[in-house]
């Protein structure tokens, strides 16, 4: 599949990517459930790619690596983000450049892995199930994308917690 047979498919994550990130750029209350359903979601997503690979110590390695540059990543837009009391609640602004890089990175990612995915796929049709990961760099990647999150909301959960001690919202 070449480049331009992808663009369709190209713009259509660019648009729901700019409409995501536009979204999480606004002030947002913190939310403990809703923190807890994303990081429970993202530690399930993990858990598949994990098992969903082969066996490999490189492919461990690699997963490993992406999480430790996943947690340096969360703990310096953990440092960057905004946190505001109001009387109706406990808001954050995120900094969005940081998450910006660690998407547009996974994106680019999942680009790639599809091409050579569709590039293998036509040159072996029958070769047998296929592997979420394709490589070192691409669990990598993956680990990096879900441990950032996960390590980021664990971080606005923690720092919420800091800052509401002793501090009651109005009803």
């Amino acid at each position: 599949m070449s480049s331009v047979e992808l663009l369709p498919i190209i713009l259509i994550i660019a648009v729901i990517l700019g409409l995501r990130a536009r979204r999480t750029m606004t002030v947002q209350p913190v939310r403990a459930v809703m923190l807890i359903g994303r990081m429970v979601i993202l530690a399930l997503l993990a858990a598949v790619v994990a098992l969903n690979s082969t066996p490999n110590w490189m492919l461990y390695a690699s997963a490993l690596a992406g999480l430790g540059a996943a947690w340096l990543a969360s703990q310096y837009s953990l440092r960057l983000t905004r946190f505001e009391k109001t009387q109706e609640a406990l808001t954050y602004r995120t900094n969005p450049y940081v998450g910006a890089a660690v998407i547009a990175l996974t994106v680019v990612r999942l680009i790639l892995d599809t091409n050579s995915g569709l590039a293998l796929k036509v040159s072996s049709p029958g070769s047998g199930p296929a592997r979420l990961s394709q490589g070192p760099l691409t669990m990598l990647v993956y680990f990096l994308f879900l441990g950032y999150w996960f390590f980021y909301y664990w971080g606005i959960l923690r720092r919420a917690k800091a800052l509401l001690e002793g501090f009651r919202p109005a009803s």
